[in-house]
């Protein structure tokens, strides 16, 4: 999803290089997404003082469906996100994508040895600020390091916990 925010901002700082503050929640499909640059555009922000604030909704546009709500602000730096990526259940089991993301890293576990050594040691980051980030390891579980000399889970930014190795 932060890709196509991303490419939304592109596409309109393309036009007019002037930093938003864009905040989108709701429906973001293809076609709801299209609609934003336009929007924005019309608005003429590069006329506008600091702090202008504008909101845009598609409910017009596509009335029999949900909307998609955009929160504009001029600002000094440019900031884009969806706010749907960053609001919702923490997951209190984590072990399985841990388990994974170790696994995943492991694949290119020769290619780092031969970079740094015999020691690697691998660092999961879960970024609590977003969806794909709310993990909450609660118990001190056993992991699989797939070769790994440590492993350790970092609850950004809550606290970096040491993984026990599998036996």
């Amino acid at each position: 999803m932060q890709r196509s925010v991303d490419d939304l901002q592109r596409e309109y700082e393309a036009i007019a290089d002037v930093p938003l503050k864009v905040h989108f929640v709701g429906n973001m499909e293809a076609d709801n997404l299209a609609a934003v640059v336009p929007a924005l555009v019309a608005q003429d922000f590069p006329s506008k003082p600091i702090s202008y604030r504008f909101e845009y909704d598609t409910t017009a546009l596509h009335p029999d469906r949900a909307p998609l709500h955009v929160y504009v602000t001029k600002g000094l730096r440019p900031e884009w996100y969806s706010i749907n990526d960053r609001a919702g259940f923490v997951d209190r089991n984590p072990h399985p994508t841990i388990a994974a993301a170790i696994k995943r890293k492991a694949n290119r576990l020769a290619q780092y040895r031969a970079t740094v050594g015999d020691d690697v040691r691998l660092l999961i980051i879960a970024n609590r600020f977003l969806n794909s980030g709310k993990l909450l390891l609660e118990d001190a579980a056993s992991f699989d390091f797939h070769g790994f000399s440590e492993v350790y889970f970092f609850s950004y930014p809550e606290a970096v916990i040491v993984l026990n190795r599998a036996s």
